[in-house]
């Protein structure tokens, strides 16, 4: 919690890297002893070897487990068409709502229309199909949204409120 709050390391990547430094100490003093698994007598790097993988897997269950899965998706489409089909199945289907933002193309400076979305994992199937039945070639950018917030996700944080992760 304290590499959290002062340096602004993320929980489970403070986990991961105190845990790790312990293991590559105690290898360093323990020693790099190539070891066999008939030799006990020796020390062995492949029982340190494996404690970091067992952190690293450990780290990223503690993440998911503070954080959850974090499947928001944020969505951007960009077409030549107005795609009200779209923009009905935004609004009445998924009860949500998405930004439109005039647009042109770089290269040719032909108006387009942009799209600005983020929907739950669950949901992107829907909105790619609906999508390809508005405009097959429209141009989709499909990402992770880290964090959501807003009226329909989660609040702001406030200025000393110290997050999960």
């Amino acid at each position: 919690m304290l590499l959290q709050k002062y340096f602004h390391i993320r929980f489970s990547h403070a986990i991961l890297l105190v845990d790790g430094a312990v293991v590559c100490f105690g290898l360093a003093v323990i020693g790099f002893g190539i070891g066999s698994a008939d030799d006990v007598g020796q020390p062995s790097w492949h029982l340190s070897f494996y404690s970091l993988i067992a952190i690293f897997i450990i780290s990223r269950v503690i993440a998911y487990v503070i954080n959850g899965s974090k499947n928001d998706k944020l969505i951007f489409v960009i077409s030549d068409k107005r795609m009200t089909e779209l923009h009905e199945y935004i609004l009445r289907d998924l009860d949500r709502t998405a930004t439109y933002i005039k647009s042109s193309g770089l290269y040719s400076g032909a108006d387009k229309e942009m799209l600005f979305l983020v929907v739950s994992y669950k949901e992107v199937a829907g909105v790619k199909l609906k999508i390809k039945q508005a405009d097959p070639r429209a141009f989709v950018v499909v990402t992770d949204a880290y964090d959501t917030f807003g009226e329909g996700w989660k609040q702001l944080p406030s200025p000393n409120e110290i997050t999960p992760e």
